[in-house]
């Protein structure tokens, strides 16, 4: 099930060396299920863009935030290195099963 649309409460908290997902996964009885992941085991950086499949994007980016679209939950980081601001859809790899958030 699509992350943005069956979660809540969904943020991004950023601490030193490292950026977390944290949301409320709704299960299938409609409860509200805790969830953190660690961004930065599942997402990296390359010539300067957000990538998954790599890790430790934190040390590239500076600010980092998060927007809801219609799309889906959108990470989008301040490279450091260009500065450029770059942008990776967290609901195209980030889904909830029955109250549970695993990266596909």
């Amino acid at each position: 099930m699509s992350l943005h649309e069956t979660c809540e409460d969904i943020r991004i908290i950023r601490r030193i060396g490292a950026t977390d997902l944290v949301a409320d996964a709704c299960n299938s009885s409609g409860r509200r299920i805790p969830n953190k992941i660690r961004l930065d085991d599942h997402i990296g950086e390359k010539n300067g863009r957000l990538v998954w499949g790599e890790k430790n994007f934190t040390q590239s980016a500076g600010q980092v935030s998060l927007e809801q679209t219609e799309h889906g939950a959108i990470m989008c980081a301040e490279m450091r290195k260009d500065r450029d601001r770059e942008e990776i859809n967290l609901s195209e790899r980030i889904k909830n099963f029955d109250g549970r958030l695993d990266v596909i």
